[in-house]
């Protein structure tokens, strides 16, 4: 009969996704579904149960039909039953013969819909095939038990067969081939492992062995399987073999993942294993010995390694050995063997392992350059000459126990032996003001630090080839530069004139003058050589001097101020104001208002009262001007000046004196600015008529004014001073080469 259809078209679309569909059933995610329960082969002639897991959990009751066929034949219908949880129809035995049977399930579900399962298919077996199939699974319960793969010559050679499962073999024996003859072994059984052996000693160079064993079925009677199917060669190892066998596996028994490295703090240690094959562990009658080979050089040491148990050894290396330079390491071992005596190997035997180490000397430098990150040190700023320096040197780790801190080298003779004191997270040292000189000092420290591992560790600071450096101000150029700044602070208005006769006060505007500040006038009237002072009052951001009626009595008076002021770094201080509103400095002058005015300023002063500055303030002409010299007293000295030549490589000063050749000593007095804070004396050389001198500039930038008067004193009488026609030094200005433009003749005169 044909396939009857079992749910329609709709069933048909969805018959690809059966499979799915039953996987879904199966885990009871759907309401519904039907299944194949059992697939067991089946036997020819004998009845066989099919089986279909079905259910609807909406229906009270349910009705299976199985539809079946043999071998391809036409679709038989059964009506199936419950048993239990599932659904069976029984095929009879007379409809199966050896073969195919296929079948599956319809059943109706509670909407009314045909469902039917997947298609199974059961073999049928024969008579043969069913004892085939059985004696295979007997086979199959028999393995190998632990046979060795070798057999040695004197020694029995032991067969092990492992049978699981139940029941137990009806007969079972091991039969051997050597020799040429075949010898049966009975064996001993230990639980499910039976052995069988075969006694010393064994002939040939092999053994062919195989167990039998024997089963008297219920069904197929006695059942008779082989394991090996075939048999199985073993080789024998003879005395010569043996030997040969034991030193091949003892060369290569030691194990060693080399090669170790270490340090000082941690020196490595060596490890190694002796790992034996079952025979060398069988064959070793001890004592195993192992030893590290140790090199330098051509020196050699024999450390013994200790026994760890499990056949791992250890050993470290010494530690003066590889602080005295590099060491290589290898291995020799030794073991005695059963019937072989004593066997010694080597490891490796093509090379040497290089111990890496890193040495005390190599770790400490590490140390002390993570130590020199816990010194924190910034070189004193605003040093200055003649007064103490403070160096302050911090340490960021609390528990690093500093010895000592000491200055290390640098400039010469730069703080040696200044002792540093602890002052709890810092030390400190001061610098006596005695060694405080100008100029640029480099300097470094040298720390000891006591370490809990290396001991007093020496640590230079700041560390590597650097060095501190800390500047010392000149306080003649603090005081230089105080005084110009001081200067800048001070400014004066210049009257149109005073009243004649009657006292009036003049003014010296101070910015930011303080409590301490001193001030002075220092003036001459008309007719008077000398220079009288007025003390300042002070009033708001400045000073003011009275002058009486009869200094306003004078047809002109000529003045300056000086301000003084205390600094409590560069000491006294003094500023003078003079008039710049020519384009020099010169004195302010000022004239009565009524009556004539004389604007011929007085004669240069030779002599200065104890209270004027002991310096004249320069002024600057254009070029140096005619100079008159002054009756001496005894007769007219009629003299002759020319002024200097001046560039960056020198300037020469020269005077000419007509008469009086011999009987004068002259000198000039040169003052340089921004390096000289006086004049200074320089005794001129004569030559005939001419008396000179050359100032060395090559130092100087171009540019450097340079200013200088002369002294000239007759042997037995009061000297005079050369100075310009409006009774100040002469300036001259350095340029650079020694061109015609940069020479700068000075004009000449004479009194009679």
């Amino acid at each position: 009969m044909n396939a009857p259809t079992r749910i329609g078209s709709a069933a048909r679309t969805l018959a690809g996704l059966l499979s799915l569909a039953l996987l879904t059933f199966a885990v009871g995610c759907a309401s519904f579904g039907i299944t194949p329960a059992a697939r067991e082969d089946g036997r020819e002639g004998r009845d066989y149960v099919m089986l279909v897991r079905a259910w609807d959990k909406n229906a009270d009751a349910l009705n299976v039909t199985f539809k079946y066929r043999v071998n391809g034949g036409p679709w038989q219908e059964i009506k199936g039953s419950r048993n239990g949880g599932l659904f069976e129809a029984r095929v009879p035995g007379t409809e199966l013969p050896a073969g195919t049977l296929e079948y599956y399930a319809v059943m109706k579900n509670s909407k009314g819909e045909d469902v039917s399962s997947s298609t199974a298919r059961v073999r049928i077996l024969s008579f043969a095939e069913a004892k085939a199939k059985a004696t295979a699974e007997y086979a199959a319960r028999l393995s190998d038990g632990g046979t060795p793969t070798e057999f040695i010559y004197n020694e029995p050679a032991e067969f092990r067969l492992k049978v699981s499962g139940a029941p137990a073999p009806a007969d079972l024996y091991c039969e051997v081939q050597t020799g040429g003859t075949t010898a049966r072994l009975t064996p001993i059984a230990a639980g499910s492992v039976y052995s069988a052996a075969l006694p010393a000693p064994i002939k040939g160079n092999s053994l062919a062995w195989r167990w039998t064993a024997r089963w008297n079925d219920a069904e197929f009677g006695d059942i008779t399987v082989n394991y090996p199917t075939d048999p199985k060669s073993v080789p024998v190892l003879d005395q010569a073999a043996l030997a040969a066998r034991v030193k091949q596996d003892f060369g290569a028994a030691l194990v060693h993942a080399g090669p170790v490295s270490g340090t000082w703090l941690a020196p490595p240690t060596v490890r190694a294993e002796l790992r034996y094959p079952s025979l060398l562990d069988r064959l070793s009658r001890g004592p195993r010995r192992v030893e590290m080979v140790l090199r330098r050089g051509n020196a050699v040491r024999i450390v013994p390694m200790n026994d760890a148990g499990k056949g791992v050894y250890t050993a470290g290396i010494p530690v003066e050995e590889l602080e005295a330079g590099t060491v290589t390491y290898s291995f020799r071992y030794a073991d005695t063997f059963a019937n072989l005596g004593m066997i010694e190997a080597v490891y490796p035997l093509d090379k040497i392992f290089t111990v890496g180490y890193r040495a005390k000397a190599e770790l400490a430098k590490d140390r002390i350059a993570e130590l020199q990150k816990a010194f924190v040190h910034t070189p004193p700023a605003d040093a200055l000459e003649g007064q103490p320096v403070t160096f302050t040197v911090r340490v960021t780790d609390p528990k690093l126990q500093v010895k000592s801190l000491a200055f290390a080298g640098g400039s010469t003779a730069f703080g040696r032996g200044l002792p540093f004191v602890n002052e709890g997270d810092s030390w400190s040292a001061a610098l006596p003001a005695s060694l405080a000189k100008p100029g640029t000092w480099t300097y470094t420290m040298r720390a000891v630090v006591v370490d809990s591992r290396f001991g007093d560790l020496e640590i230079s600071l700041p560390g590597g080839d650097t060095a501190w450096a800390v500047p010392i101000g000149s306080l003649a150029e603090l005081r230089a530069r105080k005084e110009a700044e001081l200067a800048m602070t001070l400014s004066h208005g210049k009257p149109e004139g005073y009243p004649k006769g009657k006292g009036f006060a003049l003014n010296l505007s101070a910015q930011g003058a303080t409590a301490g500040d001193a001030a002075s006038l220092y003036y001459r009237t008309s007719g008077a050589t000398a220079y009288r002072e007025a003390k300042g009052v002070a009033i708001a951001n400045g000073f003011a001097f009275t002058l009486d009626a009869a200094t306003a009595s004078a047809e002109f008076i000529q003045y300056y101020f000086v301000l003084r002021r205390t600094d409590p770094l560069a000491g006294n201080l003094s500023a003078t104001l003079r008039d710049g509103s020519g384009g020099s400095l010169n004195d302010f002058v000022i004239a009565a208002v009524a009556g004539a005015v004389n604007t011929t300023p007085p004669a240069p002063p030779v002599t200065v009262t104890p209270t004027t500055p002991a310096t004249p303030a320069p002024t600057v002409p254009a070029t140096p001007g005619t100079v008159t010299a002054t009756n001496d007293g005894t007769k007219d000295v009629e003299s002759y000046f020319s002024g200097p030549t001046g560039d960056k490589g020198g300037i020469r000063f020269f005077v000419v004196l007509k008469n009086e050749l011999g009987l004068y000593d002259v000198s000039v007095y040169v003052k340089v600015a921004g390096k000289d804070s006086s004049f200074k004396e320089y005794a001129m050389d004569r030559k005939g008529k001419e008396y000179s001198y050359t100032l060395d500039t090559a130092s100087l930038a171009a540019g450097t004014a340079v200013d200088f008067y002369y002294g000239l004193k007759k042997k037995g009488s009061d000297g005079v001073q050369l100075l310009n026609d409006k009774g100040q030094p002469f300036r001259a200005t350095t340029v650079e080469g020694n061109s015609a433009a940069s020479k700068t003749p000075g004009n000449s005169g004479k009194k009679n």
